[in-house]
């Protein structure tokens, strides 16, 4: 959740996509989807003091389905190479 504070932190103060995805070390794309999952949320920069992490989580990733959990977000996450990562938990069955 760093990364996201971050994300909005620095888009809230005006810069550029690729200079936040440079400076927090992501895909602009990423850049770009945690900005429109920001937006979605109906939340504003800065946060209230009451948005812990797990609400912060909570309100960007609701779209992604119910019964998704973890398993499902990181399974379909590329690397900085293309390859797509795996979850350790799923990689054993």
């Amino acid at each position: 959740m760093r990364h996201v504070r971050d994300v909005i932190r620095l888009k809230s103060a005006g810069m550029p996509t690729r200079e936040i995805a440079r400076r927090v070390g992501t895909a602009p794309s990423t850049v770009r989807l945690t900005i429109r999952r920001f937006e979605a949320s109906g939340l504003t920069w800065p946060l209230p003091d009451d948005v812990t992490d797990a609400v912060l989580e909570a309100r960007l990733f609701a779209s992604a389905g119910a019964g998704s959990g973890t398993r499902g977000a990181i399974a379909g996450r590329r690397s900085r190479t293309g390859r797509r990562c795996i979850a350790s938990s799923s990689a054993s069955t």
